[in-house]
């Protein structure tokens, strides 16, 4: 058995507990025979430990009662327990000390006892004649004869004092009564004058060093009873936990069937296959709260072993700090001092005071008019919980639609027990209820909507506490222009955009030309995906985007003279045109017959270069149709072939950036006509670049200027639709949302962002 004993109240108890229990090796269940400690403080027999050293992985020692693990390095290594070694010894006599005292003297056989010498081998009982004589012969005068009174007092007080003698190891004759504080070893008088002479050395009385150690030691032990105590206490609040957890799992389990059998009673004159899914809804429901409470059962009944352990372990370490302090002799008391407290620090410090908590997970019936069981709801980690789809900006009379996600403490998302409540602070100072709609599965929506121009405040609660980064201020803004995005490299940041498409979420699909990606962004400025493709030869370098019917990404690379085909999670498809495209642009898509139209011009050469002005025709699949158009400004004929976009007629819109002019064709890709003539008033464009036509066929183009010209389909001018509030600096591609009225997304260039302008009909 290890060192590990109940805790005991005074010396008396301590000497009568003393047993072969205490004595007795745990692996060989015999009384230690040259008892060793491993750093775990517990004892085993030489022999044992080696055995089990054998027996063992890398000369690791695991020690069998608290599974502590310690290197091996041979027997010379392993530590005697000298305390151990000399309670051995003494608990046999001790245990004789409790027999019953003889009436007469057991040296004359005739006075009546009430003398006693404790240092003889069967603590022999005399008379007060006899104890005089005892205390005169040569073999005998050095012992110690009490009175019986005496002690039966010092038996109880102090059982230490009756160890043996201590005698110098330098001068045998010499008792120890001296310590050196110089070198940490108990001396006797004639040393201190010869081998610790002062003042090289210093010396204290060895009564009272032991005094000090001794109260030392007496702290120590409160705080390992105070540990103990705290470790039980939380062992059994565990427990009570586990009991609380399954009786909970019991009680929503019991919902969920009684709901169960409610409906399956309404439903029984109805088809089998309702009854059938209310039982396959009843399995999941049941099956899901099992598992959650078992788990968090398995994780209470974990924790209550765990502190019965610890709790095992400081009351071992107790009771041996105990048992030194009480029958150790101070020789003892000083030697282990030093390792005793060692270990004893160490175990002070293992987490004894654990939170101890459990989530609640309940069945809330869906109600009587529904054939749904429920849902199951749960305690939330407000610390996991989240916000997103907050807007940087909003426009006035705009909405954002803020996402709030309920999650649990293993951070999953879960329907949350507690109310999700939000408030929001209105620019004139007023504090409104926001409406937040449950989606029922662990997400909420709530829809803000900027009435007025000024800074609104949104608190976001789960069960009252603040959602964390909440609450959040939106700007609303009395103008047109919202912008998002700015210069950089991170999610959400650009680096000279280009071309942009608005998906069938609403979100812009914007070309980050010179951070060699594909960004996609919602009406908010949140990144939501970022689309990086770094496999090919050169690097990715995106102009322009078209968005096919079925949700593929059809994107122009200039990098790689190519067509990179992708969902919008970045998965490739396919790759085209590099033998037939020298330098891609802009791209757009036919939604009658699903061609793929190429502008090509190659921005660094000659203008006069006849080669690089067309527009290239090809099937989604990468096959190859034909060129369109050669170099000239006749009908046709192309200088600086930059975007397209198809309306929903078929017909086909080109913005040439040379001949400053928009070029119209049919669906059969005749040339039909043109408009635009240089200049910088209404109706002339300079440079066009970006063009878009909404559902009322109206065209969208932005040029050279910095400026939106809004045309009908014929070409006539019908005004600015950007205002004077853009301030735009070489706007790029340009897009038009899905909602009404219409936003015009732009990808402005020079300004890194990208900028929804809220269109409007301002005339030259």
């Amino acid at each position: 058995m290890a060192v590990a004993a109940s805790n005991m109240i005074n010396a008396e108890e301590i000497l009568t507990e003393v047993g072969e229990d205490f004595l007795s090796c745990s692996i060989c269940k015999d009384r230690y025979n040259n008892p060793k400690i491993l750093p775990c403080h517990h004892t085993f027999c030489q022999e044992c430990l080696i055995g089990l050293a054998t027996q063992s992985e890398n000369n690791t020692l695991t020690c069998p009662t608290c599974g502590s693990k310690c290197q091996y390095r041979g027997e010379r290594n392993l530590k005697p327990n000298i305390f151990m070694i000399s309670l051995l010894g003494q608990v046999p006599k001790k245990k004789k000390e409790v027999r019953v005292v003889p009436n007469r003297c057991e040296h004359c056989e005739e006075n009546q006892v009430s003398y006693i010498c404790t240092d003889c081998d069967s603590d022999q009982y005399c008379c007060k004649s006899c104890s005089k004589a005892h205390t005169k012969l040569k073999f005998t005068r050095s012992h110690r004869v009490l009175p019986i009174d005496e002690f039966k007092v010092l038996k109880i007080k102090n059982p230490a004092s009756f160890h043996p003698i201590n005698y110098c190891s330098m001068h045998t004759t010499n008792e120890l009564h001296y310590y050196c504080n110089t070198c940490n070893v108990a001396i006797c008088l004639e040393c201190t004058v010869i081998d610790h002479r002062v003042p090289q050395h210093s010396h204290r009385n060895l009564k009272d060093v032991v005094k000090d150690c001794t109260t030392d030691l007496e702290k120590m032990v409160a705080k390992l009873k105070d540990k103990a105590s705290e470790a039980e206490k939380n062992e059994m609040s565990a427990r009570d936990t586990c009991k609380l957890v399954k009786a909970l799992c019991e009680q929503e389990t019991g919902k969920v069937q009684r709901k169960a059998d409610e409906i399956e009673q309404i439903l029984k004159r109805k088809s089998e296959d309702s009854i059938q899914s209310v039982k396959i809804e009843e399995t999941q429901l049941v099956g899901a709260l099992s598992a959650e409470y078992n788990k968090q059962a398995e994780r209470q009944e974990c924790l209550a072993s765990d502190l019965e352990i610890k709790h095992g372990h400081l009351s071992s370490m107790c009771s041996y700090v105990e048992m030194l302090m009480h029958c150790g002799n101070p020789i003892h008391i000083l030697k282990m001092e030093n390792p005793t407290k060692y270990y004893a620090n160490k175990i002070l410090t293992v987490e004894t005071n654990p939170k101890i908590h459990y989530e609640v997970m309940e069945f809330q019936s869906m109600g009587n008019n529904s054939i749904k069981l429920g849902v199951l709801r749960s305690d939330t980690e407000i610390s996991l919980c989240s916000v997103t789809g907050v807007p940087t900006q909003l426009q006035k009379g705009d909405h954002a639609n803020i996402l709030i996600r309920a999650k649990d403490r293993e951070g999953k998302q879960v329907i949350s027990r507690q109310e999700v409540q939000a408030q929001v602070l209105k620019p004139n100072g007023s504090w409104v209820d926001g409406r937040v709609v449950n989606n029922n599965d662990g997400t909420y929506n709530l829809m803000l909507t900027g009435q007025s121009d000024g800074i609104y405040q949104v608190k976001m609660t789960i069960g009252q506490q603040p959602i964390p980064r909440t609450p959040v201020q939106i700007p609303v803004k009395k103008g047109l222009v919202k912008i998002i995005g700015k210069e950089g490299t991170l999610d959400g940041q650009f680096q000279h955009p280009c071309g942009i498409a608005i998906n069938k979420h609403g979100n812009y699909v914007a070309a980050d030309g010179n951070n060699c990606r594909v960004q996609i962004i919602d009406g908010n400025g949140n990144c939501k995906k970022v689309l990086k493709f770094t496999k090919f030869e050169r690097s990715f370098i995106p102009f322009d985007i078209a968005i096919s019917n079925d949700d593929k990404y059809f994107m122009t690379d200039a990098g790689n003279n190519q067509i990179v085909v992708s969902d919008e999670n970045g998965k490739v498809f396919r790759c085209f045109g590099q033998k037939e495209l020298r330098d891609p642009c802009g791209i757009a898509i036919s939604p009658l017959d699903g061609a793929v139209y190429v502008t090509e011009w190659d921005r660094n050469i000659e203008k006069s270069d006849k080669e690089g002005h067309c527009i290239k025709k090809f099937k989604q699949n990468g096959e190859f149709i034909k060129v369109m158009g050669n170099y000239g400004n006749g009908r046709g004929q192309f200088k600086g072939p930059y975007f397209i976009s198809i309306d929903c007629q078929g017909m086909m819109f080109v913005t040439e950036y040379i001949n400053d002019r928009i070029q119209v064709f049919s669906s059969d890709n005749r040339p039909l006509y043109f408009f635009g003539r240089p200049g910088k008033d209404g109706g002339a464009v300079h440079g066009p670049r970006g063009i878009a036509i909404d559902r009322n066929r109206y065209i969208y183009v932005c040029d050279c200027t910095n400026r939106i010209h809004k045309f009908d389909s014929g070409g006539r001018f019908i005004a600015f639709a950007d205002g004077d509030l853009s301030g735009l600096d070489h706007p790029v591609g340009l897009a038009l949302t899905n909602d009404t009225p219409s936003k015009v997304v732009v990808a402005d260039k020079k300004n890194n962002c990208i900028q929804s302008i809220r269109s409007v009909n301002v005339h030259c």
